[in-house]
């Protein structure tokens, strides 16, 4: 072989490298310093802490990624903060959402087509919490009883509304809307009898309430587990294990709905899918951070999805799945 024929060859080797460069550029662009906000929910609830290990995690393996949680009071808040741009990426319930996005429920003046889904998690089971010496047993027992729907307004309210309703006795007991820590407080003390909480198991707020004063759940009879099933197609039943609170020993049937990762429609794909890459790349980072973080899977992460995924995030679950 001469030089005149290996020159060529060489040059196109040069060529053919350059373009592989350019084209693994095009698929994989660097992300420009942005900074993250990350809503979550309360200090006691799940949302926090699994909030903050996200800011971790993208802190320690993006480049020029800045992220932080902040607390707020839900899924109701984090879906009005990111419809306006105030957090990138937030936490909230699936049925929020969806409620969000018909422009239903508590969204009916204010229906929200700019969220976009990033991942479902893992279920967030409705617990209805009373101190561990309380005699009531069944719903029927909170009639005329100071109940805590959650904060006024939030996923929570309606969650207890839809509950207490699907019993009959919506008007018959005294609402009062607490956040979490208040909603704890208030039972511990005697000043309320029970409080709704959608919250993942186990819950840092009834694990307080049990250290201080025992905590017995109240469990959602099947009929009416079948009847929110039918009624509310995003409810799925579940068992808070007994024993899983202090005072409480024997399983609690009740039902549940899904922890979820939002979006704005307008954040960039490129920075999505590194986003939605470094989770699912860094699961065990999460299982450290709570309890709840060791059944958030690639497995289920569409599962109860009740809004568009992002394309950031379709692109990685389509490639995620190939493999």
């Amino acid at each position: 072989m001469t030089k005149r024929t290996i020159f060529p060859i060489i040059i196109g080797i040069i060529i053919l490298a350059t373009l592989g460069t350019a084209v693994w550029r095009v698929q994989r662009k660097p992300i420009q310093q942005v900074a993250i906000t990350i809503g979550t929910g309360s200090t006691v609830g799940t949302y926090f802490p699994l909030g903050t290990a996200l800011a971790k995690i993208f802190n320690t393996y993006l480049e020029n990624v800045v992220s932080s949680a902040v607390v707020s009071q839900g899924s109701v808040e984090n879906v009005n903060m990111i419809e306006e741009k105030g957090v990138q990426l937030a936490f909230a319930q699936n049925d929020v959402v969806y409620y969000a996005s018909q422009g239903i429920e508590m969204f009916e003046q204010s229906k929200k087509e700019s969220l976009r889904g990033m991942a479902t998690l893992y279920p967030e089971a409705i617990h209805v919490v009373l101190r561990g010496d309380s005699q009531i047993t069944d719903f029927r027992g909170l009639v005329g009883k100071k109940v805590s729907l959650g904060p006024e307004g939030s996923g929570t309210t309606v969650n207890a509304k839809q509950i207490l309703e699907a019993y009959g006795i919506y008007e018959q007991i005294e609402s009062v809307y607490l956040t979490f820590d208040e909603s704890i407080d208030q039972v511990a003390n005697g000043n309320i009898a029970a409080a709704f909480l959608t919250i993942g198991i186990p819950a840092k707020a009834v694990t307080d309430l049990a250290e201080r004063t025992g905590a017995k759940i109240l469990p959602i009879s099947q009929e009416v587990i079948d009847k929110l099933k039918k009624d509310y197609p995003f409810y799925t039943a579940v068992t808070i294990s007994g024993d899983t609170y202090k005072g409480e020993p024997n399983d609690r049937e009740t039902v549940a709905v899904k922890a979820m990762l939002i979006v704005h429609q307008d954040l960039a794909p490129d920075l999505v899918y590194e986003l939605t890459r470094a989770i699912y790349t860094h699961l065990d980072d999460l299982s450290h951070a709570h309890p709840k973080g060791k059944i958030i899977s690639l497995n289920t992460a569409l599962e109860g999805m009740p809004i568009p995924l992002h394309p950031g995030a379709e692109k990685f679950f389509k490639e995620a799945i190939k493999q």
